[in-house]
């Protein structure tokens, strides 16, 4: 795995994607990342938690815990469910460590948006010159050439192409001695829709990109339920020694411990630590809480579980 973590909440793009390529995804995550697949896959809309954690860190966070909580396995075991996800924690984590890099690659590559400016600005710039000797033999209204834009926005520069490509191909009988080819009207029209195309991804997202950030959006759903699976066992565990942020810290931690305010937490939920609820004398059932309770700070009213049974923290 990793050789450095990092247990920042909140980090840009270009801060993540420096801090991850410290390590290229290994065989071990691309593996975990196909054998959840399913797993993702049965995910609603409705189920998916809203990403405000840097993932790679609340991977890096649950595969630490992992060999702290290997300790209790007898314990847990014992809890309906808790073995289970026990077991799966780490293949959760790596996947959705590797989702995390898929992401950061296709926000990261390559666009070619600069060559292609470069290459539209100068058969705009020769276009225009056409033109301009077009209005002084009267080939071309002047209007017309006041009408283009010439400006320095990508969308200036695609409307001039396409409008400059359609007279001239319209007049093309005055104009194919004028120093332009009919090779160089299919290289405007070309450029021209190519350059909105990648203007149009930037702005709304390639299908690649699209598709990286629902999977990512999914493999950190499946992390952090199975994680809060494991944890909600730990918290009925070692209730009396009061220890569980130092065994399984939240994944919503701050650096130095603290967690996040509440207006920073998912809006949607599933599951949440139960650091929070509170152990009877002699056992308890209660709901599964939900992870947007997970990152309360102090202050916040604790969860009163209610209906008793073996289960302690757990459903059947």
């Amino acid at each position: 795995m990793k050789t450095k973590h990092r247990n920042s909440i909140k980090v840009s793009a270009t801060e993540a994607l420096a801090h991850h390529t410290m390590a290229q995804p290994s065989d071990d995550e691309r593996s975990a990342f196909e054998a959840t697949r399913r797993r993702r896959e049965a995910l609603t809309e409705r189920d998916l938690l809203p990403i405000n954690v840097d993932v790679h860190a609340a991977a890096s966070i649950a595969l630490g815990a992992i060999g702290r909580v290997q300790t209790f396995a007898a314990a847990l075991a014992m809890l309906p469910g808790a073995t289970e996800a026990y077991d799966d924690l780490a293949r959760c984590a790596q996947a959705a460590d590797y989702a995390n890099a898929l992401w950061l690659t296709s926000s990261n590559a390559p666009d070619g948006l600069q060559p292609l400016v470069a290459e539209a600005q100068q058969l705009r710039a020769r276009a225009f010159a056409v033109l301009e000797l077009g209005v002084a033999f009267g080939i071309t209204n002047v209007s017309f050439t006041e009408s283009l834009r010439g400006g320095t926005a990508y969308a200036d520069l695609s409307a001039d192409l396409f409008a400059a490509e359609n007279e001239l191909r319209t007049k093309w009988l005055q104009y194919e001695r004028a120093f332009i080819t009919a090779a160089d009207l299919v290289a405007m029209r070309q450029v021209a829709t190519k350059l909105n195309e990648v203007v149009s991804n930037k702005q709304f997202g390639s299908p690649e990109r699209t598709r990286a950030t629902l999977d990512r959006q999914r493999a950190f759903t499946v992390l952090a339920r199975t994680y809060d699976q494991v944890r909600r066992g730990m918290a009925w565990i070692r209730w009396d020694e009061g220890d569980l942020d130092q065994l399984m810290p939240s994944l919503w931690t701050r650096p130095g411990g603290g967690r996040r305010g509440s207006t920073d937490l998912p809006a949607t939920s599933t599951t949440e630590p139960v650091a929070a609820a509170a152990k009877p004398a002699t056992s308890v059932t209660s709901a599964a809480p939900t992870v947007a309770d997970a990152g309360q700070g102090a202050g916040a009213t604790p969860v009163t579980p209610t209906d008793t049974g073996e289960s302690g923290p757990f459903t059947s």
